[in-house]
């Protein structure tokens, strides 16, 4: 345990003298580019500063009824989100297909007119709203519940979305801590890059959701450096992974919302702040010292930024910018340390 402690301090203060080499001009100059996206939601208020990332996944679009083509949420939203284009012309602006509600990806993948159809109709989406590409939020087609064939039908879903919309258009798959249940060597072809969902990473109790790695606290199913090492054994580049960070908490139901944005995240009277050494994230305790609501900071998330750069990683993905506190705090850590902005 003490090797695992010892490592922890030792990432966060090569975090700290990264910072201080990133105010160096020169050194920004040899500094490898990354990428950093952030996802916009069709229902959310504000808009996030085009400056501060490169790119942008708008949720959602949704297979529609006759699983030939797509419905888009919002569109007047949509608009607003390309339109930041305006304001930094190198942005990415992507529709995200799926979310939460993948309802009708088992029967469009499962036909071939169908899925032919579909993407033409998600070219011709790409042609009027100026977008740059598709994500695919199916997270995993074929875990807990799926089957081998909705396995197969999503690789044959983006090889017909990779022959309709060309090599120039981005084609991003949103995928599960471990990208559990996809075929990742038979897909990465068609894919140019995986955003790696490295959050609600603890299923069977109560407890951190976004750890480094496992500990008393966090990281009981899955965790950054066990995904990671998931996708590496299973041939993904790590320059076609876009590591997942969270803008919110998992809470337990009773101090905290089971879900609640860092805006919203307040220390009562009687609840105390502790810092995981192990898992390298902040949690909450209640009065009695139960474990209440588990999140990332600003210091949690600067370590991961030197993780990222650590495995020569892509990016970093935001889920999503809307729940960053008024001063944009965690988008601004997260921005100056990928981006040097």
């Amino acid at each position: 345990m003490r090797k695992l402690i010892f490592g922890c301090a030792l990432l966060l203060a090569a975090v700290v003298v990264s910072c201080a080499g990133n105010k160096s001009a020169d050194t920004k100059a040899d500094e490898p580019k990354y990428e950093l996206l952030t996802y916009v939601w069709s229902g959310g208020k504000t808009l996030p500063d085009p400056n501060l990332v490169t790119a942008i996944n708008y949720g959602f679009g949704r297979v529609n009824s006759t699983r030939d083509g797509v419905t888009i949420e919002n569109e007047d939203r949509l608009r607003e989100v390309v339109a930041l284009k305006k304001q930094n012309p190198d942005l990415k602006v992507m529709l995200a297909i799926g979310g939460g509600c993948s309802e009708g990806f088992t029967d469009l993948a499962a036909c071939d007119s169908c899925r032919k159809a579909f993407a033409a109709d998600c070219r011709r989406l790409i042609e009027e709203f100026g977008l740059d590409g598709i994500d695919f939020d199916r997270e995993s087609p074929g875990f807990p519940d799926g089957t081998p064939e909705d396995v197969d039908n999503f690789e044959y879903l983006l090889k017909d979305m990779r022959e309709a919309l060309g090599e120039d258009k981005i084609i991003s798959v949103a995928s599960m801590a471990g990208a559990l249940g996809m075929k990742l060597p038979d897909i990465i072809k068609y894919v140019d890059y995986f955003n790696a969902m490295e959050y609600d990473m603890t299923w069977t109790r109560l407890g951190s959701h976004t750890s480094m790695r496992e500990s008393e606290v966090g990281g009981f199913d899955y965790n950054v450096e066990r995904s990671m090492a998931t996708y590496a054994e299973k041939g993904v580049p790590a320059e076609k992974i876009m590591l997942g960070l969270a803008f919110y908490g998992r809470g337990d139901g009773k101090n905290f919302p089971e879900w609640t944005e860092y805006r919203d995240i307040v220390v009562q009277p009687g609840m105390e702040v502790r810092w995981d050494s192990i898992g390298c994230v902040p949690y909450i305790v209640d009065s009695l010292g139960q474990f209440a609501l588990g999140y990332d900071d600003a210091r949690s998330l600067a370590i991961k930024c030197q993780y990222v750069k650590d495995l020569g990683l892509r990016g970093a993905m935001i889920w999503r910018a809307e729940q960053d506190d008024d001063s944009l705090t965690l988008t601004h850590t997260v921005s100056s340390l990928i981006l040097n902005r």
